[in-house]
């Protein structure tokens, strides 16, 4: 598969209502491309996965120092020679559901107020759930993934390697998150979390209008807005 490098192809707001506030979440896709989007001035490195040297298809043990991590069904490391690794993601990374007829979830749990990744091709029976302070979670599926739109289908079409970044604008904040598959495999890599510093958010908006544009001009749609209850 050939891998398009994109500065930004979707900026998607998913505003989140509820009785005590609203919370919105900032989606950014960079297809191919590994790097944390540039506001972010301090990402801390949630995990890697690269102390795990393994051979392909061996079953993944989570590193005893990371006692916030959980893992259920089938979970393997792959190395970055496998077709469907997360581009450019170097060393391990970790797919979880990795044949037809296992599923398989890794889940882990961080306190932030953005969280990104690195992750391989998408499948509809993908599925990453986030988790909040005081909200209820949010699971997106398949190609709802790299929009953060739960109305967008969840067939995966086109391209969906690269890095998805959420983000909460400084309101609300990410307790943990939860990788899964009901099948196949879902593949993924280098987890970040960031509270990034106030002075950032006027740079991210500003960019956020600039890219707004230039989709607008594409007669490309990628605001959305819904009401949780």
């Amino acid at each position: 598969m050939n891998f398009v490098r994109t500065a930004l192809t979707a900026a998607t707001l998913l505003a989140v209502a509820s009785p005590a506030y609203a919370v919105t979440i900032t989606t950014i896709f960079t297809p191919g491309n590994s790097d944390v989007p540039a506001y972010i001035t301090n990402p801390e490195s949630l995990r890697t996965f690269d102390e795990v040297v393994a051979p392909n298809n061996t079953p993944y043990v989570a590193n005893p120092l990371f006692n916030n991590e959980r893992t259920t069904g089938v979970v393997r490391t792959r190395n970055p020679s496998d077709p469907s690794a997360p581009q450019p993601s170097a060393g391990t990374f970790l797919v979880v559901g990795a044949n037809r007829a296992s599923a398989g979830s890794y889940s882990i749990d961080f306190t932030g107020q953005v969280f990104s990744f690195l992750i391989g091709s998408l499948d509809p029976f993908n599925s990453v759930t986030l988790n909040f302070t005081g909200r209820p979670a949010i699971t997106l599926t398949g190609r709802q993934i790299v929009t953060g739109d739960t109305t967008t289908p969840t067939a995966t079409t086109g391209l969906t390697t690269g890095r998805v970044t959420y983000d909460l604008g400084g309101v609300g904040v990410f307790t943990g998150a939860t990788f899964s598959s009901t099948r196949g495999a879902f593949e993924f890599d280098q987890l970040v979390t960031a509270v990034p510093e106030p002075a950032t958010w006027l740079m991210m908006i500003l960019g956020f209008g600039l890219v707004g544009g230039q989709l607008r001009r594409r007669k490309v749609n990628t605001k959305v807005t819904f009401a949780r209850a």
